[in-house]
């Protein structure tokens, strides 16, 4: 597994982001470990800008994690904003197969505490 996060990984960082939207994300290329190949790694790092342009300053990106040919992208955005339809919509075409949108509402981060170190 590969995870990559914002340093510290708290909602005390952005309090009005209360809304985790978990973006599932699988990617045809990998290496023998699972981790995207070069075929899949630019995809997916302009499918990430792509999403995070989405969200207009309602919300960003705090974390993405990879294995087994699957990304999960992490998102906290405000729940009072179309931030996470908006990224719902957008999630729509990826080329690689079917991407999983899920939105909960998390207030303390819950969602990525895994993450945290």
């Amino acid at each position: 597994m590969l995870a990559a996060t914002q340093v510290p990984l708290r909602a005390a960082t952005s309090p009005d982001l209360d809304t985790h939207v978990r973006v599932v994300v699988p990617y045809q290329d990998r290496t023998e470990a699972g981790l995207p190949g070069n075929g899949s790694l630019q995809a997916l790092r302009d499918f990430e800008d792509h999403l995070n342009a989405r969200l207009e300053g309602s919300g960003r990106m705090v974390a993405h994690e990879s294995c087994g040919g699957v990304r999960q992208l992490h998102l906290y955005v405000d729940g009072t904003t179309p931030a996470a339809e908006q990224v719902r919509v957008a999630a729509v075409g990826w080329h690689q197969g079917r991407v999983d949108v899920t939105v909960t509402h998390d207030p303390g981060w819950d969602g990525v505490a895994h993450l945290r170190a």
